[in-house]
């Protein structure tokens, strides 16, 4: 399951209906995966990111050759990977979505079907082409 953040529709009800503030947001160009081992708010805050052990964010690319549109999903067309964990991560349960490599903006949001536990030395986790999948309605 995923959800858009506060911050995210903010910005969509700015572009289409406030003729003031409909050019303030622009998209980025890289958005960055973030792991929870607790799931954080859809105001962005809360939850309980992985942290240390060679942990960063995924980034992925915006545009038609890295995200694959079905109706009214999007999905990652390609692996989206995460460096080797040199630590244990501890178990992840959510992933976030944001405009920045580190801090930044929460866009989407959403829970892991099944949780998965990173341990020190375990392959590089990653998210195979079409598992980040985001359902407008």
């Amino acid at each position: 399951m995923s959800a858009m953040s506060d911050y995210l529709e903010q910005k969509l009800i700015d572009h289409l209906f406030d003729a003031d503030n409909a050019g303030s947001y622009t998209p980025p160009t890289t958005y960055h995966i973030e792991l929870f081992k607790v799931a954080v708010s859809e105001d962005g805050t809360g939850g309980t990111a992985v942290s240390g052990g060679s942990y960063a964010r995924a980034s992925i690319a915006r545009g038609q050759a890295t995200w694959t549109r079905s109706g009214n999903q999007v999905s990652n067309a390609g692996v989206v990977s995460f460096p080797v964990p040199s630590a244990t991560w501890g178990t992840v349960v959510a992933f976030g979505v944001y405009d920045a490599a580190s801090s930044g903006n929460l866009l989407l949001h959403g829970t892991l079907t099944t949780s998965k536990t990173i341990n020190n030395g375990d392959p590089a986790p990653k998210f195979n082409a079409g598992e980040l999948v985001f359902t407008f309605n």
